[in-house]
């Protein structure tokens, strides 16, 4: 049979502009059919347990870095995935429209609010630099960044670049990381596609970034260097899927472009889990398997994986949710002869990659998971001690916390993170013009719009109130977040 290869399909979207013009948008879409090998897995099954390597990938690759010197245009995604760049306008009211401009059109597009899925914001001037150095994450799932000033019973006091000072409700509040941008952090993002390496097809990318996302759009490779890798490294990430989990993770890797460099392979195939060694020369020596009896569950769609690596000792570990699966000890000379990592899905688009952070790791085993009664709040320290009480107080750089046997006062520069009990949190309420917007950098903020206009956006929540924000401090705007979204093949939002 003659070998079908890509096919490229023009898709003509037309969009009237009242009655003083029409506009029409030509893209391509790209269709590739699977590649010979991959894994083929039934609707409703699990993948067949075994080690499954693609062959590695050579010249013909066609690996090239994203990075670009062109200015980045917004961009407008309509919830029937229609693609339009150009210029946001303006918002204004939320419920009313949104305003466009397209270089092609000679007037500006009005845009039903309700046909929005997301705005992707271009390049603006620079943000200043953040004032303070904590993360403070929501009950909503908010994460706001600045510096403590006070928290009293009530309410938390964040001095921000992009907000000033905001008052935050204190049952709003799940965690606070006091010194997260201190932190012994080597990499955390992503934040773009910018500093990564993958494939390109007819200049089509292989993997897309979205609201802080790695979507794979082909069974192909991402991956990228990490300067300063320690010897002793501590590398975690989200994976949400499709169906069930199957991808591999290469790490301390000397090859970027695609696994087959001298590094270790970590592959999940539904719910068997395989550590390998890779050599450049000699292929793969398995280390040993492991079961995730949960991955069978059709239910299960993302977790959060942990590797602990500890180079001298050819140590390495497995977390998955905070749970230890397994240890191998190498009884080779350490495999990894690089500083790389890299994804790659075994089927097709059917992976996304979130919260990679890789950072300094002390060589302790973790310990169990921490059973907190409900009503204590916890703190962690930096040097991974744990006490649990009730947080009464931050002001000048000082936390008073009350324990069973006495009330400490704690310097906040000794404080990793602090948890407080979810029996006396509240949610805010969920309204109609809500919208998420992703800041350049780490955080999103859930906003009851009102409008956007002269390059500030104006909204309130029940977490703080009335806000003002420079657009200037965000990377997109995600619209109808509440909103299902028709289930499809090549749609990027796996939750």
């Amino acid at each position: 049979m003659r070998n079908l290869g890509l096919y490229s399909f023009a898709v003509v979207a037309a969009f009237t502009i009242g009655a003083q013009a029409e506009l029409n948008i030509i893209g391509d879409i790209i269709i590739q059919n699977p590649q010979p090998g991959q894994i083929q897995v039934a609707p409703g099954q699990p993948p067949q347990r075994g080690i499954s390597v693609p062959k590695p990938v050579g010249s013909e690759s066609n690996i090239a870095d994203e990075t670009d010197d062109t200015p980045k245009p917004d961009a407008i995604t309509l919830l029937n995935d229609d693609v339009l760049h150009g210029a946001l306008m303006a918002i204004a009211p939320a419920g009313k429209g949104i305003s466009w401009k397209h270089p092609s059109a000679k007037a500006v597009i009005d845009f039903d609010v309700k046909s929005i899925d997301q705005i992707e914001l271009g390049d603006r001037s620079a943000i200043d630099a953040t004032a303070g150095s904590a993360e403070v994450q929501l009950t909503n799932g908010d994460i706001l960044t600045g510096a403590i000033k006070t928290l009293t019973a009530d309410s938390l006091t964040l001095s921000t670049w992009y907000a000033g000072d905001m008052t935050i409700k204190r049952v709003m509040i799940t965690r606070i990381r006091p010194n997260a941008a201190l932190s012994d952090v080597i990499y955390q993002g992503p934040t773009d596609i910018s500093t990564w390496t993958h494939k390109k097809t007819q200049s089509q990318p292989s993997w897309q970034y979205k609201d802080g996302g790695l979507y794979a759009i082909q069974s192909n490779p991402i991956g990228r260097q990490i300067p300063g890798m320690p010897d002793k490294a501590r590398i975690e990430f989200n994976v949400a899927w499709r169906g069930y989990p199957q991808f591999y993770f290469s790490f301390f890797s000397d090859n970027v472009q695609h696994y087959s460099g001298n590094c270790y392979l970590l592959q999940i195939s539904g719910q068997s889990v395989y550590m390998q060694r890779y050599s450049s020369t000699s292929g793969s020596q398995n280390l040993g398997n492991a079961n995730v009896e949960r991955f069978q569950q059709p239910t299960i769609k993302s977790a959060k994986f942990t590797l602990l690596v500890d180079k001298p000792e050819r140590k390495l570990v497995l977390m998955i949710d905070d749970e230890i699966i397994r240890q191998w000890t190498d009884p080779n000379p350490f495999g990894g002869l690089g500083n790389g990592i890299l994804f790659q899905p075994q089927t097709q688009g059917n992976l996304k990659v979130s919260d990679i952070s890789v950072r300094a790791w002390d060589g302790e085993m973790p310990a169990a998971k921490d059973e907190v009664e409900l009503d204590e709040d916890r703190i962690a320290f930096i040097n991974s001690d744990k006490v649990s009480g009730q947080v009464q107080t931050i002001t000048d750089g000082q936390v008073s916390f009350a324990t069973e046997y006495a009330t400490l006062a704690v310097p906040i520069a000794r404080i990793a993170e602090i948890g407080f009990s979810p029996e006396r949190a509240q949610r805010a309420r969920r309204n109609k013009h809500d919208v998420l917007a992703s800041f350049k950098g780490s955080g999103k903020i859930t906003l009851n719009l009102d409008n956007i206009n002269a390059g500030t956006m104006s909204g309130k929540s029940e977490n703080f109130g009335d806000i003002k924000l420079p657009m200037r401090a965000f990377s997109g705007i995600k619209f109808n977040i509440y909103k299902a979204r028709a289930s499809k093949k090549n749609d990027l939002d796996f939750d």
